[in-house]
């Protein structure tokens, strides 16, 4: 299964407007030991909802995305956990078929 992971320029041009497809429980140093540092940061979250999302392309054109939603610092402050405590992410899609193609990446 061949991918890209987006840098944040390409991030920003393909967008957002994906939706939650599935959730996963794994650390964030897994998705980094597998992907790389996050496509996007803190500071790409206009609504704070978001502390990282790695952007995805796959050869047929799928995208998906991982993410966190409200669960770290960006949303919930200081009392929130660090990114690197996160462990419940979000994986986003056009269609549900993204789940099972990042959880192979990440197993």
């Amino acid at each position: 299964m061949k991918y890209k992971v987006l840098t944040h320029a390409e991030a920003m041009k393909v967008g957002f407007g994906s939706g939650c497809q599935g959730e996963m429980d794994v650390s964030y140093q897994r998705i980094v030991d597998h992907l790389g540092p996050p496509s996007l940061g803190p500071e790409d979250s206009f609504d704070h909802k978001i502390d990282a999302s790695w952007i995805l392309r796959f050869a047929d054109g799928k995208i998906a995305t991982i993410y966190n939603y409200k669960t770290g610092r960006n949303w919930l402050g200081p009392k929130g956990p660090t990114t690197s405590k996160i462990r419940d992410w979000h994986v986003g899609g056009k269609s549900n078929v993204v789940v099972d193609r990042i959880k192979e990446i990440l197993r």
